[in-house]
């Protein structure tokens, strides 16, 4: 097969579709017509080629056959595509190496309108195998298996060393691995959800009661949420930070142990220093009280509100280092010390002196 176009013999004016083209006439009868770069070759049998230019000349790129066959060539001359009128389509790499088939479905298509597809990488190792019940398997390219669907619904996906990634099966469970084999999550018919740290350590559980906890890597529980109102959180070292009641209870401490705040439901409000020096006080009958972190009580709020103003700009500041993860406890541990808190006040009573001229 000619990969180039024959000499021209010569070229003729003709209007097709209202436009005026330039025909150029090969020796064999056949003709062409420019469009930018390509030329369509017609051939006296309805055969089309059309051609490319490279380098000055025009290399043959793809083919429509008397016969309604569709071919494509890459520059080199070796064929790219191959399309028959009954749907079956194949595919080369540039190195001949077969690259996919489509085959035509022997029965009417379902209604996913499948048919069997296959591919292959370049180096020869399958890649992919769809067939028409809707079976699917696919592989690397170092001829692993990556991932599996089968006709009753079961799907598996594995890592690239052969540990399997997930699995979902018919019965609608849904399980997934860390790349080291230990199980990294799973999901039952009944609802039920688990979670693990890649250390094999659960991280966390829902249950269908809506019964929901999380645990650090470390294998101390995080989070508690109890259906009726009631959540806890935990730090990593076992002491509660957070306690939410369903009657309205609410209370924090520090790391150490220290209670930070409460408040009751019958709207008392307190707040603790890391210390155990009381902060702030609030109760039912509106009287409030504010100290500084030594025990002395502060008559006016506006220095207490300034402080706590103040205390969260310098707490915003500070965790803008928190992008980096191994600042991220010693921020916290800053924010919560005596001394954050002074230099908080100090700041606070200076600039309402300020502002007042004083």
């Amino acid at each position: 097969m000619e990969m180039e176009l024959p000499q021209v013999e010569k070229i003729v004016t003709e209007t097709i579709d209202g436009k005026q083209v330039q025909k150029q006439i090969y020796a064999d009868g056949s003709y062409g017509i420019r469009n930018g770069d390509e030329i369509e070759r017609h051939f006296q049998d309805g055969k089309r080629q059309t051609y490319k230019s490279k380098d000055n000349s025009f290399i043959l790129t793809s083919e429509l056959t008397a016969d309604g066959i569709i071919h494509c060539w890459y520059n080199n001359g070796q064929l790219a595509i191959e399309e028959l009128p009954n749907g079956i389509e194949h595919e080369w790499y540039e190195n001949g190496q077969k690259k996919s088939v489509h085959l035509a479905a022997d029965e009417e298509p379902n209604e996913e309108n499948r048919t069997p597809e296959y591919f292959w990488y370049e180096n020869g190792q399958m890649s992919l195998e769809c067939l028409l019940d809707g079976t699917c398997h696919s592989w690397y390219e170092n001829g692993q298996m990556e991932y599996e669907r089968l006709s009753d619904g079961t799907k598996r996906e594995w890592y690239e060393n052969g540990q399997m990634k997930h699995e979902q099966l018919p019965d609608g469970t849904k399980r997934t691995y860390h790349e080291n084999g230990q199980m990294k999550s799973e999901e039952l018919p009944d609802g039920t959800k688990h979670e693990w740290h890649e250390n094999g350590q659960m991280a966390r559980e829902k249950l269908p009661d809506g019964t929901d906890r999380e645990w650090y890597e470390n294998g101390q529980v995080q989070h508690e949420e109890i259906p009726g109102g009631t959540e806890r959180w935990w730090y990593e070292n076992g002491q509660m930070e957070h306690e939410y009641l369903p009657d309205g209870t609410q209370r924090s401490w520090y790391e150490n142990g220290q209670k930070r705040s409460e408040e009751l439901p019958d709207n008392t409000w307190h707040r603790w220093y890391k210390n155990g020096q009381m902060e702030y006080e609030y109760l039912p009958d509106g009287t409030k009280r504010w100290w500084d972190s030594d025990g002395k009580i502060l008559k006016d709020k506006t220095v207490w509100l300034a402080k706590q103003r103040v205390e969260e700009k310098l707490k915003a500041k500070l965790q803008k280092l928190e992008d980096k993860p191994k600042l991220q406890k010693v921020v916290s541990k800053i924010a919560d010390t005596k001394a954050f808190s002074d230099i908080a006040l100090k700041v606070a009573i200076r600039k309402i002196k300020k502002a007042r001229g004083e």
